[in-house]
């Protein structure tokens, strides 16, 4: 009887040992999820931009080859306010786009200089069944209007092939050919 009782008393600490193992503190292939929201730099865009100390959405770490800026590109003018950029019209990352004007600045968003010109980021991302839609605005302010431009891309989730951090990139390549006509 006492045997018994050891061998059950062996078999639960046996148990609890395993158990313990894997609430251990050591690292996981599990992602690090904040426990308070990211906070974004909030700027005027008449000001220079400044590169913000805390994080953020951008956290691209990924060096990718960026595609050639080609005759497939087309580019986009508005002569009423001067200014231009370039969109591709074809590839993995090509993104549907619009363009609007409003009066108020971006409040939540990232400071990104491209080409010399400051321009606001805000980035956000819906999943939802087997898909996920990415919405990019970058915003720069002309005289007192503020253009906006707005890029949407949708991809299937389970992609591996689709990398954000390179889509990003490639967001920024399109807004770098932005440019106010002089």
């Amino acid at each position: 009887m006492k045997r018994t009782n050891l061998y059950a008393l062996a078999g639960a600490v046996g148990i609890l040992i395993l158990a313990g193992v894997g609430c251990s503190s050591g690292p996981t292939n599990q992602p690090v999820v904040p426990t308070t929201p990211p906070t974004t730099s909030k700027i005027k865009l008449s000001q220079p931009a400044v590169t913000p100390t805390s994080p953020t959405t951008r956290t691209e770490t990924t060096a990718v080859t960026l595609p050639t800026i080609d005759d497939t590109w087309k580019t986009y003018a508005n002569n009423a306010l001067g200014f231009s950029f370039q969109w591709p019209t074809k590839g993995r990352y090509a993104p549907t786009w619009d363009v609007t004007f409003v009066k108020e600045e971006e409040t939540d968003c990232i400071p990104v200089t491209l080409n010399g010109i400051v321009f606001c980021h805000a980035s956000a991302s819906e999943t939802a069944a087997d898909k996920t839609i990415l919405s990019d605005r970058y915003t720069t302010q002309k005289d007192n209007q503020y253009v906006l431009v707005s890029f949407e891309k949708t991809y299937l989730t389970a992609n591996a092939q689709f990398d954000v951090a390179a889509y990003h990139q490639f967001l920024d390549q399109i807004m770098s050919t932005f440019k106010y006509a002089e």
